[in-house]
């Protein structure tokens, strides 16, 4: 799971760089949920606890990451929800 979203951005994995939590980055959300969201939705992991406790530290000034974080849930559940 690390070594795939490392990959994806552009993370030197093998010195085990951590890849920054960035909600404001389209590629980052991609690849959150291609290799840690999704994957864990198809082993039956079917509820989602966000307990963001960073506040407002954002690459965008002014925006709460928690506000993506509840916005990005809501539309895959309601994604779901329509697929059923």
């Amino acid at each position: 799971m690390y070594v795939d979203m490392a990959k994806e951005m552009g993370v030197d994995y093998e010195n085990e760089d951590p890849v920054v939590c960035d909600p404001a980055s389209p590629k980052f959300m991609d690849a959150y949920f291609k290799y840690l969201h999704h994957p864990r939705e198809a082993e039956g992991v079917d509820f989602w606890w966000i307990d963001w406790q960073q506040g407002s530290n954002c690459k965008v000034e002014g925006l709460d990451p928690l506000w993506i974080l509840i916005i990005f849930i809501i539309s895959i559940i309601k994604e779901t929800a329509s697929v059923q």
